[in-house]
C-alpha cells in the first residue's frame, strides 16, 4: 500500500512540469495565431500575459522566449521603443540568474553587435569622451567594445 502510495506520488511530480508545459503551448498557440491574423496588439497583450505567469512560475525557457516575444512586439507597436527595449534588457539581465542571465547577456551582445554594424560609419566618426552614455546611440566605437565584450564575458 505505501509503495504504490509513493509510486503514485512519484509519478505525479514528475507529470507536473508536462502539464504546466502543455498550458504555455497552448498560450503560445493564441500568440501565433494572433500574429498569422495581423493582430499584434492582441498577440503583444497575450505574451504580457505569458511573460507574467512564467516569471510568477519561475519557468526561465518560458520567461526567455516571452521576454524576446515582448521586445519584438514593443519595437513593432511603439515608436521609437528602442532605448526603452535596451534598458529593460539590462534591467532584467541585472535581476536575472543562471542560466537566463548568460542567455540574455548573449543576445543583448548579439544586438549591439548588429547594430553597431549596421552603424559603424557614423560610430566611427564620433569623438571619444571621457564619460560613457547610458543611451548606446551615443556610444563611440570603443565603448561598443567594451560593452559588447563584457556581455559576452558574463554568457561564459
Amino acid at each position: 500500500m505505501l509503495k504504490s502510495f509513493f509510486a503514485a506520488l512519484f509519478a505525479i511530480v514528475l507529470a507536473q512540469p508536462a502539464f504546466a508545459q502543455k498550458k504555455f503551448d497552448r498560450w503560445w498557440n493564441e500568440v501565433e495565431n494572433y500574429e498569422v491574423e495581423g493582430k499584434t496588439k492582441s498577440a503583444y497583450e497575450a505574451v504580457l500575459d505569458i511573460y507574467k505567469k512564467a516569471a510568477r512560475k519561475e519557468n526561465e525557457a518560458q520567461f526567455i522566449k516571452a521576454f524576446i516575444y515582448k521586445a519584438k512586439y514593443e519595437l513593432i507597436l511603439k515608436k521609437d521603443s528602442q532605448e526603452e527595449v535596451y534598458k529593460n534588457f539590462v534591467g532584467v539581465l541585472k535581476k536575472s540568474k543562471t542560466p537566463t542571465r548568460q542567455i540574455l547577456a548573449s543576445l543583448l551582445a548579439e544586438s549591439l553587435k548588429e547594430y553597431y554594424q549596421e552603424n559603424r560609419y557614423t560610430i566611427n566618426d564620433r569623438t571619444s569622451i571621457d564619460y560613457t552614455s547610458t543611451n548606446y546611440k551615443e556610444w563611440t566605437k570603443e565603448d561598443f567594445q567594451t560593452k559588447i565584450d563584457s556581455l559576452y564575458t558574463i554568457s561564459l
